[in-house]
């Protein structure tokens, strides 16, 4: 009796001592527990980064081809000791072709499971569903952000992602998530995702003014990628450190093959009142000028909680900027700006001249040439400026954008010597995005008024390894432009046989081209451009495509010494206006086979329309020029008339009397 009370006493203290141990290690078996696994279509109702059950369901169904699939592992302590040694698992990584797949996952502790579930998947046709990599999300805690999972392949193996040790109570739940890509099997569907886009790992941080977030994202199937303010940037960046002055809302922008944009914001707080860093700059760059004349005003603003304001008449701006004005009177321009608890304001005055007689001018001309597209998400905007007046201030400056209607952005403005020459001006932008058709247009403005010139369009290519730009370091105005491009490897010239030119006379190009480095130029092209005055006839090399009025010339590679010459015939339409300045340009893009990297060199000819014909014009221009024709057509009506005069010649001669 003895011996069988002890037995029983030491089996109740053994179940008594196993039951807080396996209460400890209880998980997800709370009747508000979340499913241990679910699933979401995220392509068609995306969730959000918060628990709850939202989107995810234990099943979904009419997936289609091309949809990414999101698949979460819930996780929750229901014990009432911390509980160490956690892991998560899923399966599988990648499905055969179905119409129908489970994915099954759950918790472990020390190596045995505790919680276990399954989701289904059922899609609208046979298709395979691929993990993403770099998509897989752990959620540790509540209320916490995402992270990403660098060793992300264990979620799949047998062992799981191991997560450490996980409390107690509800702020211990949390959750893990993976991404899979539905083939496409030729439907079309977009194949470029954003997986992850984060500041100091969360999609919104806070920082002190002056210290640094770091912005982290990774992106799968794309063609190219960029962030609002600093445009272009790498697929995938675990490190890239940002700075900005006020509260910033980043934009991450992802391009897949077929042009299909992805994107994704993270904030970045920045608090202004930390150790009261605030300040504001209000400036002009001329303070003493003549009425009708214009001048920038410029500002600067640093720890502000609001954009500015500025009076009178500028109004609401951002951060930082600058604006043309042109104050009739002498006028005091004021800034208003908040930040660290209290108002900054900033003051200027601009004294205008009103005891003056205004001349009366032509208006100014504005012309904008072609772009030159180098270094694959950059280009240099060109154009030439003829101000028609030596009174005031001329400033000329870009306007360009992705819709030719709607030409949101511009360049600084430069000022253009005020005389009747041609003032030639360009401007650098960068960040723009592979295969995209951009839009720009030249702008002049004086005390005549504002001036537009042509819309241009041009497109930027698509390059995997986008070389360096460097600028043109020469160019040179006169009727025959000469551009030398940095460090002056190739000289370029266009001459034309007229410096003015009647409507229908006849124009002779000649575009000459020589290598005077000691260095081949790498795959060079040369593109003529003539402006919408001018109606492309002949050229002896070249294809010429009508809508952008562009005749491309590749030059293959430009052999040390090398050079050569295009000849190009054109005439003058009748929507010329006398007086006007017609422009052609020449451009070469080539690389450096040194540097690799892409240079270019241009050039103009300047052609002044007239009223009148040019004296000495031969049988290329008007009169003789005019008379012959272009066509096939039109020499067989040549032959043919030549050939009847010569029929009738011949027959009058015989019917001659004899001479007696």
């Amino acid at each position: 009796m003895k011996k069988f009370i002890i037995t029983t006493l030491a089996i109740f203290l053994l179940v008594l001592s196993f039951v807080p141990q396996a209460k400890a290690a209880g998980f997800n078996d709370d009747p508000k527990d979340l499913p241990t696994v679910t699933v979401s279509n995220r392509t068609t109702n995306p969730c959000s980064n918060g628990l709850g059950i939202q989107c995810w369901s234990p099943s979904i169904s009419n997936v289609s081809a091309g949809d990414i699939v999101s698949v979460q592992i819930y996780f929750h302590n229901t014990g009432s000791q911390p509980v160490g040694n956690v892991s998560l698992f899923m399966s599988p990584q990648t499905t055969g072709s179905t119409t129908s797949q489970t994915f099954s996952g759950g918790v472990k502790v020390n190596g045995a499971t505790v919680a276990s579930g399954s989701g289904s998947v059922s899609l609208n046709s046979s298709q395979t569903l691929t993990f993403i990599s770099g998509s897989v999300l752990l959620m540790k805690t509540q209320g916490t952000t995402n992270e990403i999972v660098l060793n992300e392949n264990d979620l799949f193996s047998g062992a799981g992602v191991a997560i450490g040790s996980v409390g107690t109570g509800w702020a211990n739940q949390g959750t893990i998530r993976a991404r899979f890509q539905v083939s496409n099997n030729g439907s079309g569907g977009n194949s470029c995702f954003i997986n992850s886009f984060t500041a100091n790992g969360s999609s919104y941080a806070t920082i002190n003014q002056g210290n640094s977030a770091n912005l982290a994202w990774a992106t799968t199937g794309c063609t190219s990628a960029s962030i609002s303010s600093f445009g272009n940037v790498s697929l995938s960046n675990s490190g890239y450190s940002v700075t900005p002055s006020y509260t910033t809302t980043y934009t991450l922008t992802a391009y897949g093959s077929n042009g299909v944009a992805q994107t994704q914001n993270v904030t970045v707080n920045v608090n202004n009142n930390y150790n009261n860093i605030c300040d504001a700059t209000l400036t002009v760059d001329q303070n003493n000028i003549n009425q009708g004349s214009s001048t920038i005003l410029r500002w600067t603003t640093s720890g502000m909680t609001s954009s500015p304001t500025i009076y009178p008449n500028v109004g609401s701006q951002g951060y930082s900027g600058s604006a043309y004005i042109s104050p009739q009177v002498s006028t005091t321009y004021t800034l208003t700006a908040y930040g660290c608890g209290t108002s900054y304001t900033r003051s200027v005055t601009i004294n205008v001249n009103t005891n003056i007689v205004i001349p009366t001018n032509n208006k100014s001309q504005v012309i904008t040439t072609v772009a030159n597209v180098t270094g694959g998400s950059q280009a240099k905007l060109n154009g030439i400026v003829i101000p028609n007046t030596t009174y005031g201030t001329t400033s000329a400056w870009f306007e360009w954008g992705l819709n030719g209607n709607s030409l949101s952005n511009t360049t600084y403005g430069q000022i253009a010597q005020n005389n009747s020459s041609s003032n030639y001006y360009s401007d650098n932008i960068s960040g723009l995005a592979s295969g995209r058709v951009y839009y720009y247009r030249a702008v002049a403005k004086n005390q005549n008024g504002v001036v537009y010139g042509e819309i241009v369009r041009f497109q930027i290519p698509v390059i995997n390894n986008p070389t360096v730009y460097v600028p043109p370091k020469v160019v040179t105005i006169t009727n025959t432009v000469t551009a030398n491009s940095a460090p002056s490897l190739l000289e370029l010239r266009v001459d034309s046989n007229y410096n003015t030119m009647c409507v229908e006379g006849i124009i002779d190009y000649t575009i000459y081209y020589r290598n005077v480095s000691n260095q081949v130029l790498q795959n060079a092209v040369l593109r003529f451009t003539n402006p919408k005055e001018v109606t492309f006839l002949s050229a002896s090399r070249g294809s010429y495509e009508v809508v952008d009025r562009i005749l491309t010339i590749p030059l293959s590679n430009i052999a040390v010494g090398e050079q050569g010459t295009i000849t190009v015939r054109a005439s003058i339409n009748n929507n010329a206006v006398n007086g006007n300045l017609t422009v052609t340009t020449a451009s070469v893009v080539y690389t450096n086979s040194i540097t690799k990297a892409q240079e270019d060199a241009i050039a103009y000819s300047l052609i002044t329309i007239s009223d009148t014909c040019p004296s000495n014009l031969g049988a290329s221009s008007v009169g003789f020029g005019a008379f012959l024709p272009h066509t096939l057509l039109g020499w067989l009506l040549i032959i043919l008339v030549i050939f009847i005069l010569t029929i009738l010649g011949r027959h009058f001669y015989y019917r001659r009397p004899p001479i007696a």
